[in-house]
C-alpha cells in the first residue's frame, strides 16, 4: 500500500521543495547572478511545471483509500464549519489594519 503513494509523495516534495529552495534569498541571487533573472525566472517556471505535471498525474495514479469515516452527519457539519472559516477568511484579507 505504501509503495503505491510513493510516486505522490517524491512528487509533493519535489513541488514543495524546489518552492522552498529555489526561493530562498541565497540560491535564487547567486543561481540568478549566474545566468540572470530572466532565464532563472523561466527555468524556475518550468521546473515547476513539471513537477505540478507530475504530482497530478501521480495523484491520478493513487488508489481511493479513505481515511476516516464522517457519518450520517459529517458533510453538514464541514459544510457549516467551511461558511465560517470562509467569512473569517474574507474579514482577514479585507480588513485594514492600523500602523
Amino acid at each position: 500500500m505504501c509503495a503505491a503513494f510513493l510516486p505522490l509523495l517524491l512528487s509533493a516534495l519535489a513541488f514543495t521543495g524546489g518552492h522552498f529552495i529555489l526561493s530562498s534569498g541565497a540560491i535564487r541571487s547567486s543561481i540568478a547572478g549566474v545566468i540572470g533573472e530572466g532565464p532563472f525566472r523561466a527555468i524556475y517556471s518550468v521546473l515547476m511545471i513539471a513537477a505540478l505535471v507530475w504530482m497530478i498525474g501521480a495523484y491520478n495514479a493513487a488508489s481511493y483509500q479513505r481515511v476516516c469515516d464522517v457519518g450520517l452527519f459529517g458533510p453538514h457539519v464541514i459544510l457549516i464549519v467551511m461558511y465560517f472559516a470562509i467569512f473569517f477568511f474574507l474579514c482577514s484579507v479585507t480588513t485594514r489594519t492600523r500602523n
